[in-house]
């Protein structure tokens, strides 16, 4: 098929914007390939349109009805796809696009706006974003050259904010234009109420109306500066050099540009006259751990006296995305006295502790602890290596306490970590661990619950760490089953955390069995087997 006429002809002036377009076809069409996808109207100015589509079989022609006009004096593009076929499956041939100019009708009104504002309660330190949509579709269809706004007060027409097109140019009768406002400089106050005038002229230069937005200042969610605490010890070791450390929170997180008083970055000033005046040394922070932050360098070696220093940080209020919605925070001025060092002494008793016996700790220093000493206990093998909770009986003095469960036999090390004026030191100490009594007393040897019905619990007390195995027989000494484990030495018997060996007795039939229980000590040559009976009973 073939188009053989087309209403408006190709290249026509003066026509209507509000025409049909009629195309004359050379047969009759397949009707699967008359549908609108095959069809385009585009306007140089109003962009593509949406029609209806009526198909004509009898006298073979296609009418498209837009469903919004065209602009005045607009090149208009009528396509037909080459996939419109006849009924044998021939594609359209010839030519396929076609244009006419529709008519000039004159415009006296100007263009329309639709705004929106993006916060719509901005608060003071914050960006604006101004977004229109202006159109001349429904007064004259002319192409849009220039908008602005205005705010709280109109000024003369050419003289307000220009607002940007969002697709870089001015050039259909509907564009959409936007402006992101830094309210900063207008000093606005919570509470206030504002106003956004925008309008727009087409090319015609003709002004419409303005439309109005008001919106009220709402008051910033954080004007709270962050939170300085936790702050290096106020005493050092002289002659040294040194870090500062401390834990800065804020509800916004605090914000670090890595720059110091001359941006928005976290930074220290110190000096040695014992105020923060005219001079003084700055020192920027990093964060090492969330909240922690750490000098970037050293304070240099002090042989005496003392240094005073104050932090300074910014919070991390940034839901306004504006640079001055966050607020500066600043330390309490922070002391440091340089002073002589710390003598600790570690102590245990009993002097000989048994597996499974408690062992008593005191760490007593000549001066008050910066921070609680951590304390642990590392057997001679490394099966024991458990930190020893410990709690504040003096200003100087910590005691703590552990119980030996699972401990080697042979020489144990206790250690105690503490802070020196900063620097992380250590004291050790030496305890002899011993197992006491009968290996595997034989009247600790049970099975709970006995009759035991689908599961048994095959208890057993040992003095010192060993591999424990179960073997279950029938009454004709048939093993059928076995279980075994490492287990530590010193769990108390006859309780419900007791050592045992959980089996499932599901698949046994009711009935006595013969159960034989064979321990090996780990460290020492202990071996005990305990033989005794159990019945099943459902």
């Amino acid at each position: 098929p073939t188009i053989t006429a087309i209403n408006p002809p190709d290249g026509s002036q003066n026509v209507p914007v509000n025409t049909n377009v009629i195309i004359n076809f050379s047969e009759k069409l397949k009707n699967s390939t008359v549908i609108d996808s095959n069809f385009q109207i585009e306007g140089k100015i109003s962009g593509f349109h949406s029609f209806s589509l009526v198909y004509d079989s009898l006298n073979y022609t296609v009418t498209l009805s837009p469903q919004t006009g065209f602009a005045s004096q607009e090149t208009v593009f009528v396509r037909v796809s080459a996939n419109v076929q006849d009924p044998a499956g021939n594609n359209l041939q010839g030519q396929k696009q076609f244009f006419f100019i529709t008519e000039i009708i004159p415009d006296t009104e100007g263009p329309v706006c639709f705004t929106t504002i993006n916060p719509v309660s901005p608060e003071p330190f914050n960006y604006l974003n101004v977004n229109a949509i202006v159109s001349d579709t429904a007064s004259g269809n002319s192409m849009i050259t220039y908008a602005e706004m205005f705010i709280d007060s109109i000024g003369t027409d050419g003289t307000g904010i220009y607002l940007d097109p969002v697709d870089g140019s001015y050039d259909e009768n509907i564009e959409e234009v936007h402006k992101k406002i830094d309210l900063a400089p207008y000093n606005f106050k919570p509470g206030e109420i504002h106003y956004i005038f925008v309008h727009a002229k087409d090319i015609n230069n003709i002004f419409g109306k303005y439309d109005t937005i008001q919106f009220t200042i709402s008051p910033d969610d954080d004007t709270l500066p962050p939170v300085f605490s936790s702050f290096t010890q106020d005493t050092f070791l002289p002659g040294y050099s040194f870090y500062i450390k401390g834990v800065i929170t804020d509800q916004s997180g605090v914000y670090d540009d890595s720059t110091g008083s001359d941006g928005q970055g976290v930074y220290l000033l110190w000096d040695t006259d014992g105020e923060i005046d005219t001079s003084y040394n700055e020192i920027q922070l990093d964060s090492v751990n969330g909240d922690t932050f750490i000098t970037v360098s050293q304070i240099p070696e002090q042989n005496s006296g003392e240094i005073v220093y104050k932090v300074f940080a910014y919070d991390n209020d940034f839901d306004t995305q504006h640079p001055l919605d966050r607020t500066k925070g600043s330390s309490p001025l922070y002391k440091i006295v340089f002073y002589s060092p710390m003598i600790v002494n570690l102590s245990h008793s009993p002097s000989t502790v048994y597996i499974g016996d408690s062992l008593d700790i005191e760490i007593i220093a000549n001066i008050n602890f910066s921070h609680p000493p951590v304390c642990s206990l590392i057997t001679s093998k490394g099966s024991l290596k458990e930190q020893i909770p410990v709690f504040q009986e003096s200003g100087n003095k910590y005691r703590g306490k552990i119980v030996t469960i699972g401990a080697d036999i042979g020489k144990a090390k206790i250690v105690a970590y503490y802070y020196d004026f900063g620097n992380l030191k250590k004291k050790e100490d030496t305890v002899l661990i011993k197992a006491k009594g009968e290996f595997m007393p034989e009247n600790t040897v049970y099975v709970w619950p006995n009759p035991a019905d689908n599961e048994g619990n095959f208890h057993f007390y040992i003095n010192q760490n060993a591999k424990v195995t179960v073997e279950i027989f029938d009454i004709r000494g048939k093993k059928i089953m076995e279980s075994s484990g490492i287990f530590k030495g010193g769990v108390k018997p006859h309780t419900l955390n007791s050592n045992a060996i959980k089996l499932n007795l599901k698949n046994l039939a009711p009935g006595v069995y013969i159960f034989r229980l064979i321990a090996k000590a780990i460290d020492t040559d202990e071996k005990k087997t305990v033989i005794k009976k159990f019945a099943i009973v459902r």
